[in-house]
């Protein structure tokens, strides 16, 4: 396998176009990545619907992963809100790579990126649904320290069916840590 060059970012109002790419190359057999929208319901979304949801407001984030200046993997974070009593934790709401540029590690970074990102805001933990089944998600989130802490039987609808899911969580090793690696304390 040749060595790819990977660079993340989040994605901006800039990114409509590729992010919209993106996204209708996801294959119709991965339907669920598009978080329900079947294909043919994906590709008649114009980029100005993409355009308007780049970026995401802040906490929030999209995350893209970039080879040879192509979006070929992206992963989205989400924050319940502020008057949430899980404001300080954070939600992994969807991961994906393109299926001919898996096996680089682009996942793997994607993830450390939302991570670092997430509790770099002083994210108390990170939380996710795994559809099931999907055993090569569930090692790369457990080979980046997420725990299963719940499977959920029927927890999400796709049309037609119900589906399982696999809760899991990581918790930051340093709660209150800033992005400068230094301790928040309360007196």
């Amino acid at each position: 396998m040749s060595k790819v060059t990977i660079r993340i970012r989040p994605l901006t109002e800039a990114d409509a176009e590729p992010f919209a790419r993106f996204r209708g190359e996801i294959p119709a057999e991965d339907e669920r990545a598009r978080a329900t929208l079947p294909l043919d319901d994906e590709l008649r979304r114009s980029f100005e619907v993409f355009r308007a949801g780049l970026p995401l407001p802040a906490p929030n984030s999209v995350l893209g992963a970039f080879a040879s200046g192509e979006l070929v993997g992206a992963v989205v974070m989400v924050w319940p809100g502020a008057l949430s009593p899980s404001q300080d934790s954070a939600n992994l709401w969807g991961m994906f790579v393109l299926p001919r540029m898996r096996g680089h590690g682009i996942g793997q970074l994607l993830v450390r990126q939302a991570v670092a990102h997430a509790f770099g805001l002083g994210m108390r933990c990170i939380e996710l649904q795994l559809l099931k089944p999907n055993d090569a998600a569930l090692r790369l989130y457990r080979s980046q320290g997420f725990e299963v802490f719940e499977p959920d039987g029927n927890a999400m609808y796709f049309p037609g069916s119900y589906q399982d899911c696999t809760h899991m969580r990581i918790d930051n090793p340093l709660p209150g840590t800033l992005p400068d690696g230094t301790q928040e304390v309360t007196p």
